[in-house]
C-alpha cells in the first residue's frame, strides 16, 4: 500500500519509507537464505549479517537470554 502511495504521487512519510526499504531490501546469511533487513542482525565486530538461527550461534546466546540478561540497561546515548 506504501510503495501504491508513491507511485501515484502521494508522499510517504519517512517512518513509511523506512518500512517499506526494511521489508524490500533482502540479504543474503551466511546460511545461504535471504531474509528482509529488518529481520537480520549485523555484528558490529565483524560486520557480517545474520538470521535470527544464525546470529545466536554467532553470539553465543539466544535473543530472550540477551534480553534477561540487559534488562533495564540503557545504551550510553540514552542514560543522563
Amino acid at each position: 500500500m506504501e510503495l501504491a502511495r508513491e507511485l501515484i504521487g502521494e508522499p510517504l512519510t519517512v517512518r513509511q519509507k523506512r518500512k517499506v526499504e526494511n521489508l524490500t531490501i533482502k540479504l543474503v546469511c551466511k546460511c545461504g537464505q535471504r531474509f528482509p533487513i529488518g529481520y537480520m542482525h549485523k555484528c558490529l565486530y565483524c560486520e557480517e549479517w545474520l538470521c535470527e538461527t544464525c546470529g545466536e550461534e554467532h553470539f553465543g546466546e539466544t535473543r530472550e537470554a540477551y534480553k534477561q540478561r540487559t534488562r533495564g540497561q540503557q545504551c550510553a546515548t540514552h542514560t543522563k
